[in-house]
């Protein structure tokens, strides 16, 4: 589940890095969380709250970088990155949230 979690924070990454900012090379693939969920879903549904708070940040996350590849396409570079750390700040919260549950519940269940 952890894995999955850094593959889709990684999958995210690599979004803003190419429609955001224009980075050449990074392939368009198909999101990890289905990945996220389906392990939650089977394994640990005590944690599909957290994903669903985490996906839902995603979506405005994902909003912020759609707007800030506008900007860049239009020209406005000095603009790219406005907004940038209120659109960031909720998505790490929820993921972070997520991934303090699942230490926890490491800690508790293989001690």
């Amino acid at each position: 589940m952890v894995a999955a979690v850094y593959e889709f924070d990684h999958w995210v990454d690599s979004i803003r890095q190419r429609d955001a900012y224009g980075v050449d090379g990074i392939p368009e693939t198909v999101s990890p969380m289905a990945k996220v969920q389906s392990i939650s879903s089977v394994y640990f549904p005590q944690f599909d709250g957290l994903i669903r708070e985490w996906d839902l940040a995603v979506i405005q996350y994902r909003v912020w970088i759609h707007t800030a590849g506008q900007k860049r396409l239009a020209g406005n570079v000095t603009q790219v990155n406005d907004g940038l750390e209120e659109a960031y700040k909720p998505y790490w919260q929820k993921r972070d949230a997520l991934m303090d549950a699942l230490k926890q519940f490491a800690r508790e269940e293989f001690q």
